[in-house]
């Protein structure tokens, strides 16, 4: 039952930063989609995590929005997961100061959950920022990670963040950057004319 789960508090931004114990969620993996579209950002992710604590519970974590001048503000559309146990669906809660999202996502020890979210966020410019230097505060890189940037056709890059390539993905034609241990220093980013 939902209510009866204990909550684990925990920031994908300040993760074990804070000094916390075991967070009850190791995150491993993350596929994300960013479509440009005409004024805002379209931006699908798709996280896998695996349950590390010692019983069934509700992780709190939080996902920040970027944070720029040339974008403006963002709102989750939607929150799902995928478990192979879960005893209840996620929920989330956007910030007060629409910096983030909380997500309220239930784990079990062991076990793998893979959370899907949609968020939009609007843009002033040719510009598009995607944070992934929160990986650095979990202290272990991410065994994979993919990036794939849907530009607006006829729109040519001016400049990328990371070694993006022409490629292929769910979508159609797009920009991918793909790693294994992923533990960046810098966030995505790509700017276009």
């Amino acid at each position: 039952m939902c209510l009866a789960m204990a909550a684990v508090v925990w920031s994908m931004a300040a993760a074990s930063a804070t000094g916390q114990g075991d967070p009850g969620v190791v995150f491993e993996a993350e596929v994300v989609q960013i479509f440009v579209e005409p004024d805002s950002l379209r931006i699908e992710g798709h996280y896998f995590m695996r349950g590390s604590g010692d019983r069934e519970q509700v992780v709190l974590l939080s996902y920040p929005y970027p944070q720029d001048s040339r974008l403006a503000g963002a709102r989750t559309l939607t929150l799902e997961a995928i478990t192979e146990a879960a005893t209840c669906p996620p929920n989330f809660s956007e910030r007060n100061d629409g910096r983030g999202v909380r997500w309220w996502v239930p784990v079990s020890p062991g076990r793998r959950v893979q959370v899907y979210t949609v968020y939009r966020q609007a843009r002033l410019e040719n510009f598009a920022r995607y944070i992934v230097t929160t990986t650095q505060a979990w202290q272990r890189p991410l065994a994979r990670a993919r990036f794939e940037i849907y530009l607006p056709e006829g729109a040519h890059p001016v400049e990328f963040s990371h070694a993006f390539q022409p490629g292929e993905g769910d979508g159609g034609p797009c920009w991918v950057y793909e790693e294994n241990d992923f533990w960046p220093e810098r966030d995505i980013s790509v700017r276009w004319e």
